[in-house]
């Protein structure tokens, strides 16, 4: 797995990259009747608002309303099976949780990142 995630951060790969481990079914989920399967992936973070005024990234506040506003149960910290942590010198991170939860944060990282507006000489005048 160590190689499939240098392996993402060296090829600079956009958004995310599933890794190695997809459909693994954690032993405490599947002895409490929730056979789920948890994937790893990698979120690049480093165009979000995530940085302080000396530049410097802090991802800490943005990980933290990840796991308190989706699925707040399922995160390690409250007793369930997701993680995720920061990873390498470029903000990313590595979250390994099941497909909705997936999808829900992807879908929170995306409403977060800037809206690309075209170039002031291609807007048009509305009078």
């Amino acid at each position: 797995m160590r190689i499939a995630v240098f392996a993402a951060v060296i090829l600079g790969l956009s958004c995310c990259v599933t890794l190695a481990q997809v459909g693994s079914t954690s032993e405490k989920a599947f002895k409490e009747g929730n056979a789920e399967p948890l994937f790893t992936k990698v979120y690049r973070m480093s165009d979000l608002p995530i940085y302080y005024p000396d530049g410097k990234p802090n991802i800490t506040p943005l990980l933290d309303r990840i796991q308190l506003g989706i699925s707040p149960e399922s995160w390690e910290a409250l007793g369930g099976d997701s993680t995720m942590s920061p990873f390498g010198p470029d903000p990313s991170v590595i979250v390994k949780t099941n497909k909705e939860n997936h999808d829900a944060i992807s879908k929170y990282l995306d409403s977060l990142r800037p809206v690309e507006r075209p170039p002031i000489a291609e807007q048009k005048r509305v009078n």
